[in-house]
């Protein structure tokens, strides 16, 4: 999480995602933030959000190529300058990025498969039928490295939920052509809405055949930084679903060029989210200023730990008890949070709790 402050005491927050197993990126970020990014921003003006965006991207750059974790901290000042500025204007972000284009935006729920367990899965997807959500998405967890058990899982899930609901499925970012197609085809007897990432991230070529070999929508991006990968994405026609995750591409700031060249090539994107509620709110707001804005993920599935069955935990905290008022989903929908800015208060007492040392 990064709070920027301005010399008349206004906040705002944003999210940087640095995953790894152990924490340890985190503590590189909060590295570079404070011995490096930190000293350029000092005293600039924290409306010049563009700038100060090109600012910090060609102050890393050598280092990072706009690959590294360098842009995880890039998204994250970038998120807390749009709600630093919402705030100071009395607008909320989704107004500053050109208009508010609906009061709701339609998510997804957004969980992990057990795929040792069928009974188990299909009771989760179930649960979110149950609780109004018009779409899911299923990922993860042992999926796509037995062709058997895989669509066997899928169609079971399929005739729990019925016909109505819209079912997503994700990764293992690790097949190749041959074993992804034969796949795809078994989805798409299944109804499945879109596949999301596949094949291997770096390959393609790969996605671009699958894409072209399939009618069911092919889904990825999410681990793409900056516009360029995007636009990589999109001259290969690898894809049908741009999904730029806002805490890791280059922040607000960049997710909304990614937005206007989807728009501009006729390509749907959807903003990837399996952060914090700093991240959910900003996907929420980017999501309603777009006028081909239709979806937003909504990361709310059991999470593993570590030597932990699914089952044995719960949502992410960040998710559930970082607000102070969470995410209320009505009817498959979460209004755009109305106050300025994100839109969000951040519980003090979960900000303590959770913070690494």
């Amino acid at each position: 999480m990064v709070e920027v402050e301005s010399d008349d005491g206004l906040k705002g927050f944003g999210e940087g995602f640095a995953y790894s197993l152990y924490g340890e990126s985190t503590h590189a970020t909060k590295t570079i933030l404070d011995k490096g990014l930190k000293r350029i921003l000092m005293d600039e003006d924290p409306f010049e959000i563009e700038r100060l965006h090109e600012k910090m991207v060609k102050t890393t750059e050598y280092n990072a190529r706009r690959h590294g974790l360098e842009m995880s901290v890039i998204s994250g000042v970038d998120m807390a300058l749009w709600d630093l500025t919402g705030k100071a204007l009395g607008k909320p972000v989704c107004e500053l990025l050109g208009g508010r284009y609906r009061e709701e935006v339609r998510v997804y729920a957004s969980a992990l498969f057990d795929m040792k367990d069928q009974d188990f899965t299909v009771r989760e997807a179930t649960r979110y039928a149950e609780e109004g959500f018009t779409a899911i998405k299923m990922g993860y967890g042992g999926f796509g490295f037995n062709y058997d058990r895989d669509v066997a899982m899928i169609k079971a899930i399929r005739d729990a939920i019925g016909h109505d609901i819209d079912l997503m499925v994700d990764g293992p970012a690790s097949l190749n052509y041959a074993r992804a197609v034969r796949l795809a085809r078994a989805l798409e007897k299944c109804d499945v809405f879109w596949w999301e990432e596949p094949i291997v991230r770096e390959d393609l070529d790969g996605y671009a055949k699958l894409a072209s070999s399939v009618d069911m929508r092919i889904a990825a991006g999410e681990g793409e930084r900056t516009r360029f990968g995007f636009r990589d994405l999109i001259e290969k026609k690898a894809v049908d679903v741009l999904q730029p995750d806002i805490s890791w591409v280059g922040g607000i700031t960049e997710t909304k060029r990614i937005a206007e060249m989807a728009y501009q090539n006729n390509m749907e994107w959807v903003p990837h989210q399996w952060g914090t509620a700093i991240n959910m709110a900003a996907s929420l707001h980017v999501v309603a200023a777009r006028p081909d804005g239709f979806i937003c993920e909504y990361g709310i599935g059991p999470r593993a730990a570590r030597g932990k069955e699914l089952r044995e935990v719960g949502p992410s905290p960040m998710m559930t008890e970082l607000p102070v008022k969470p995410f209320e989903v009505v009817n498959g929908y979460i209004r755009v949070p109305e106050g300025h800015g994100l839109g969000i208060e951040l519980n003090p007492e979960s900000l303590e709790r959770w913070s690494l040392s």
